[in-house]
């Protein structure tokens, strides 16, 4: 086929590097700038992932989550629904690749109307993640009350944040009480997932 060029940009410090012809696509939110740092991708090939790429994908509605599509070049993973996603695993990046581009020379509005990107709101890389409490937890002063013996044992905690999954079975037997400030349809079921984190 016809050779695609690739641009090299630089974006507050970090290197990508994109295929002219997903360029539309970054630009307009459909893929994920992470697909392209390649700093993020060696990280996944260092951690053992060796050629395949951990991607999470969001539909534009739940009966895209929910059915487990086959696409070329990838294997679909665990349904997300509360994101209308599901992960998935690309495996074979130039099939997954081609069934995005199709024959779109990939625009953002044909790419969404079929092929690999058929329903997709978004794609994003699934990357590593280092968590580091290191300023926090002193700010808090968390190693203090450590120190005095203090394990959380007999605290009540009020967490004030985007609401509770009142299933996840860190925190299904210990909610004593919710309450909705917001006046969402919904109540006080945790739509983001940062709520829960917080409070687990």
């Amino acid at each position: 086929g016809p050779s695609v060029p690739f641009h090299t940009l630089t974006r507050q410090g970090t290197v990508y590097v994109v295929p002219g012809d997903a360029l539309a696509l970054v630009g307009s939110g459909v893929l994920d700038w992470g697909l392209f740092d390649l700093r993020r991708l060696v990280a996944l090939a260092a951690a053992g992932r060796g050629d395949t790429v951990p991607v999470l994908v969001a539909y534009t509605d739940k009966a895209g989550a929910d059915a487990t599509r086959k696409v070329a070049g990838a294997t679909a993973g665990r349904a997300l629904r509360s994101i209308k996603g599901r992960s998935m695993t690309v495996a074979d990046g130039g099939r997954w690749w081609q069934g995005v581009r199709g024959k779109t020379a990939g625009t953002p509005a044909a790419a969404r109307a079929a092929g690999s990107l058929a329903g997709v709101r978004k794609v994003w890389l699934n990357g590593i993640s280092h968590v580091a409490l290191d300023t926090s937890v002193p700010q808090i002063s968390a190693p203090v009350a450590w120190e005095r013996g203090y394990d959380g044992t007999g605290v009540t905690v009020a967490v004030l944040d985007t609401g509770i999954d009142a299933t996840h079975p860190d925190v299904a037997s210990r909610i004593v009480g919710k309450v909705d400030f917001t006046g969402s349809p919904t109540g006080t079921k945790d739509g983001h997932g940062h709520g829960t984190h917080v409070a687990s």
